[in-house]
């Protein structure tokens, strides 16, 4: 099985996890780029405003679902939701995807809705999985959850 983890990260909490997962599946990896400005208090600010508002963004990625049998989907947690970033590739690419799994970090609440967010802009996924820092901006300690990264790409395989 072909296997994609696509992913947007600012901070570098869902990079790692991606390229975990990605090398635990020996599979391909994407960052989804937002092209908005996201930096600084502003860009934080604007980030917050347009997750909470379920807003879509200008995106870049380079490669294609359709090429693909799983797609594998991470996201910080924004506001109580998925990323604008994020949003936007599930609307961009919604009927390539084959199969879809989701991943999730977050400093905060709002997991549950995230997941179903996400589960209505695509298809019921083959698996979820959160990890969760101690605080908001908190970096997470990946390592640390190795086993249960493992177990989640075992769902998957």
């Amino acid at each position: 099985m072909k296997t994609l983890v696509a992913y947007y990260s600012k901070t570098g909490n869902t990079r790692r996890l991606a390229e975990e997962i990605a090398k635990e599946l020996c599979c391909d990896i994407d960052e989804i780029r937002d092209k908005e400005y996201r930096s600084g208090v502003i860009g934080w600010f604007s980030a917050s405003r347009d997750s909470f508002r379920k807003f879509l963004t200008d995106i870049e990625f380079s490669k294609d679902p359709a090429e693909y049998d799983l797609i594998i989907i991470g996201t910080p947690i924004w506001t109580f939701g998925i990323t604008p970033a994020v949003r936007t590739y599930f609307t961009r690419n919604i009927e390539k995807f084959n199969n879809v799994a989701f991943f999730i970090t977050s400093g905060g609440l709002g997991i549950k809705g995230a997941f179903k967010d996400m589960e209505s802009l695509s298809k019921t996924p083959a698996a979820t999985f959160e990890l969760h820092s101690i605080g908001i901006g908190k970096s997470i300690d990946v390592e640390a959850h190795i086993d249960e990264i493992k177990e989640f790409c075992e769902l998957l395989r």
